[in-house]
């Protein structure tokens, strides 16, 4: 197993990327059969990441895509609320 860490921008893009109750980076290390280390609110933005290397090779792109991803929303929003998650997966991140 190797670990990597993967800095995001921000504490915001942070909460993005985990999703609601956790629910993306769940969906993520089972997906990947990896273990990834969330930041706290008050720690600098970066997981840390450990697996196989594909597989720590692909979360770091996926991270990393979905933060700027994040990015591009946040500079679009123009005052309207954008809703929805950043993954295909955002139905499993819906409350009920």
């Amino acid at each position: 197993n190797i670990s990597r860490t993967v800095k995001v921008p921000s504490s915001e893009h942070v909460a993005e990327i985990v999703g609601r109750q956790g629910c993306k980076i769940k969906d993520l290390r089972a997906r990947t059969n990896t273990y990834i280390k969330t930041p706290m609110r008050t720690q600098p933005p970066v997981f840390v990441v450990t697996g196989k290397e594909d597989a720590v090779l692909h979360v770091m792109e996926e991270i990393q895509n979905a933060a700027e991803h994040f990015t591009h929303i946040r500079a679009s929003r123009n005052h309207h609320k954008v809703g929805g998650s950043l993954d295909s997966n955002k139905s499993m991140c819906r409350e009920g």
